[in-house]
This record gives C-alpha cells, structure tokens and sequence, in this order.
C-alpha cells in the first residue's frame, strides 16, 4: 500500500531531484556563479513530474490486479486456523 503512495511522489520529484543534481555539478564547474532555484524552469519540471507519476501509475496500475468478474473470497477463519483471502478467476474460466 505504501509503495502506491511513494512510488508518483516519486515519480513527480525525479525532475526536481535530477535539476538539482545538475545545479550542484555545475557550481562545482563553475563556482563563480552556482546554481540558483531562482531560475529554474518551475513550470517544466512540474510538468515533467506528473508526466511521470501519470505515465507510472498507468503502467503499474495495468500489471496489477485481477480479471474483470473475479470474485474475491476473504480472509476467514475454519476450525481456529485463518485462511487467507484470495481472488478466484471469473466463473467459467479456468
């Protein structure tokens, strides 16, 4: 559950985090003018961003989850021992 909250913000934080990068090696490149966040292309990164974090949630969210009419069985308890919850293929299919 927490990797589908952690994985867009950082999908949506790469940019910041690769301009940053960038900024750090090019003040050791040239120290006498440094990076600045003062002219950093806000707008482009922020939409590099959610490109990404949209981008990953329709890969990862197309990879996970089951077949449509699937039926989901809970987690329940037999003769004191717990049976774990599972999703069984659609009937009719195999």
């Amino acid at each position: 559950m927490i990797r589908s909250v952690l994985w867009p913000l950082f999908l949506v934080a790469l940019p910041f985090l690769l301009y940053w990068s960038y900024l750090t090696f090019a003040a050791r490149m040239r120290a006498e003018h440094g990076g600045s966040w003062n002219e950093a292309p806000l707008i482009w990164l922020l939409g590099a961003g959610v490109t990404l974090m949209l981008l990953g949630l329709f890969v990862f969210g197309d990879k996970q989850g089951s077949s449509p009419g699937s039926v989901y069985i809970p987690a329940h308890e037999e003769n004191g021992v717990v049976i774990p919850g599972k999703i069984l293929p659609p009937p009719g299919e195999k």
